[in-house]
Formats: structure tokens, sequence, C-alpha cells
């Protein structure tokens, strides 16, 4: 099926704080423990594992790109982190920037102006228009490569090593494919590390963007 338009570019913001938390992680912290799992393309296809909790962010915030009106609902809609990591990946101007830089003092006239400013924050009654609304969030790849690319910095080396297989991507690097015919093996290994694994088809599409029905 097909990746719905709206949804083709979200992950970018996914790679984005995913390499964030990666730079600030301690060399002797380790990933969530916690993994969800889906199958692409059958038994022909490939597995794509993610920490539970990223999971249902991506599944929140693709509901949220769908539901919302405006960006007051999509902020009430979506998790408060996320918002904010949106909201830092833009160049907003807040009010308080703009009354400085165009020394002008704050009343009336000023606010209104503020409203036709292109480049300020986005109001809670402003239209969210999910292809413009979020610009640096929409400049990324489809679902089936940041998550595999995730997995490159989180899943052990001892996996990666016997059951995975490097690919290049255009954009971002390397990305870990682990073949669909190998999902038993591939599972009881993870949990003989001690993670907890759950085949969740639904959460896993859903955080795509996809029919569960991959």
């Amino acid at each position: 099926m097909p990746v719905p338009e709206t949804f083709k570019k979200i992950f970018c913001w996914v790679g984005k704080r995913w390499k964030r938390s990666s730079e600030k992680m301690n060399i002797a912290e380790k990933p969530e423990k916690s993994i969800v799992y889906g199958v692409y393309g059958g038994q022909e296809g490939f597995i794509v594992f993610i920490e539970k909790t990223e999971a249902e962010r991506l599944a929140n915030a693709c509901d949220a790109i769908c539901r919302a009106k405006t960006w007051g609902e999509f902020r009430d809609l979506v998790w408060a982190e996320t918002y904010e990591d949106i909201a830092g990946d833009e160049e907003w101007w807040s009010y308080e920037d703009f009354l400085e830089f165009g020394e002008l003092e704050d009343g009336e006239e000023a606010r209104l102006e503020y409203e036709k400013f292109e480049e300020r924050v986005p109001l809670d009654k402003d239209p969210f228009d999910s292809s413009k609304s979020v610009g640096g969030y929409w400049d990324g790849v489809y679902f089936q490569v940041w998550p595999k690319g995730m997995m490159v910095d989180w899943v052990p080396e001892s996996i990666q090593k016997k059951f995975g297989k490097l690919e290049s991507t255009f954009l971002d690097g390397s990305a870990l494919c682990l073949s669909a015919n190998r999902e038993k093996e591939i599972v009881a290994a993870f949990r003989k590390l001690g993670y907890e694994v759950k085949k969740d088809q639904e959460l896993v599409a859903t955080a795509g963007g996809h029919s569960p029905d991959l």
C-alpha cells in the first residue's frame, strides 16, 4: 500500500530527534528494552523494530496530523515533547523578537502587524495544513527508510552481524535490513539479550501512516 502523501516526509523529524538523543546519550546508557516490530512485504520482505515509546510517539503524531484543522487542535492532540521538537526545528519569530527587530512598542497595532507576519509563531486559530505547516518537518524520507536507519544505531551489534545487512540510502546513509524469513530467530535473539519484544503490526503501521495489513 503506498504511503499517503502527508506521511511521506514526516520521519525526517524522527531522524533528527533520534540523532539528537543519540548524541546526548551517555555511553553507559542502553536503549529502551521494550520494542515492537512489524513485517513489510510478507515472508520475502523485511522487519522493522522500533522502541515502543518511539512507535507510540509516531502514531500519535500521525493521528494528530490527520485530525487537526488548526494549530490549536494540533498542539492539543500531539505529545508536548513532539510539539516542542517541531517548534525547535522551525525559525519562527516570537512576538518579543518581532518588536525588538522592528523597534516597535507593544500595542494593538503591533499585534495586528505580528498576526500578518508570515514567519511568526503559529496562533491557535491558524489553519493547520499538514503539507505546509511544519516545513522543516517535511524534508525527510519514507517511514520504511528511517526506522531501518535508526536501527543501525540501537540494534545490538551481535544481531546486526548475524542477521542484518547494511543498505545505503540515497539521502540518509546506512539502513539495517532484517529479513522477514528469519523473524523467529531474530525475535529470540532480542529476547536472549533481555528485550521485551512484541509483534504489533497495527501500532507499527499506524506510526507509519499505513494500513495494518502491510
